[in-house]
């Protein structure tokens, strides 16, 4: 298991782009009814970016029939307009990050994906 430091390290990991398929079709505000969503995991690999969004999708009860991760082109934090949607992103870096924006912490909601 990471711990919070070496999650931290951005050597380490990267922010990657997730596509997942679902065998069922769901109803998202952005994309309307769907049987495919897109996450963003900080991850160490495109192996752990799948297993963590697995993760995710099978607690939101999601029946997911593939999943595939590719290095997302923005790398930078501070660029993402909800960094809070993040999956596995520490909340170290979260946290500084919204202190920067001067979002209070409290507004991030508590079933944040992760």
């Amino acid at each position: 298991m990471s711990t919070q430091r070496d999650l931290a390290d951005p050597l380490k990991y990267s922010i990657y782009f997730v596509t997942v398929k679902l065998n069922q079709v769901i109803h998202t505000i952005p994309l309307g009814f769907t049987s495919e969503i897109y996450l963003h995991a900080y991850a160490a690999s495109d192996v752990d970016a799948i297993a963590c969004c697995r993760t995710w999708a099978t607690r939101q009860n999601f029946d997911v029939a593939r999943l595939k991760a590719v290095p997302a082109f923005e790398q930078t934090i501070a660029n993402y307009t909800f960094p809070d949607q993040i999956i596995n992103l520490p909340d170290t870096i979260l946290a500084a990050e919204l202190a920067r924006k001067g979002i209070p912490h409290d507004r991030v909601p508590a079933s944040r994906p992760g």
